[in-house]
């Protein structure tokens, strides 16, 4: 059975995850006030913003991408990562914010296109191996991070990300090349 042009189930699991994130928003708002829920909303509108330039930077990365060549694409969008990086750990936050969701959104778009390039017999084991990387990534950053805030303070910390940014697109350029 079909609800709205999707399988029931699959209906009925969204509705329920809607419904249990609008009930956590107002329990948070209740616990912790105004304050507490113009940050969530603030959090909430970064996190779709970076998806939305996501979705529009990923209808123009292909063009991009063969005219550039996606290794230099790579390179250049993780450099930017760490400039974004760095800029927070300098406070212009506002300007470092904007240049990740915009480089972190690039970056999404080229790798796996860079993974489907070095293994073009297995697009399959590639796209899931990066995949893999990326979501490890996504898991225990927020924990690492989380961590280091708490021992080192924000300059500090996002100093750090951006010199180990830095440090793996050297190892990338010197060296990563032979492992193709």
């Amino acid at each position: 059975m079909e609800i709205l042009g999707v399988d029931a189930w699959l209906f009925w699991f969204i509705a329920a995850m809607v419904l249990i994130a609008a009930e956590l928003v107002v329990s948070f708002t209740f616990y912790f006030g105004p304050v507490a829920l113009a940050a969530l909303i603030a959090a909430g509108l970064l996190l779709a913003a970076q998806r939305l330039v996501g979705v529009f930077l990923a209808l123009a990365s292909g063009p991009v991408v063969d005219r550039f060549d996606s290794e230099r694409m790579l390179a250049l969008s993780t450099g930017a990562v760490a400039a974004g990086l760095a800029l927070i750990a300098l406070e212009r936050i506002y300007l470092g914010a904007a240049v990740l969701i915009v480089a972190r959104a690039l970056l999404g778009t080229v790798s796996p296109i860079v993974a489907i390039r070095r293994a073009p017999g297995d697009r399959i084991a590639a796209v899931s191996a990066y995949t893999t990387w990326s979501d490890t990534g996504l898991a225990l950053g927020p924990l690492v991070g989380t961590l280091a805030l708490a021992a080192l303070g924000v300059g500090p910390t996002y100093a750090m990300m951006a010199a180990l940014t830095l440090a793996a697109l050297a190892a990338h350029a010197l060296g990563g090349r032979r492992f193709r």
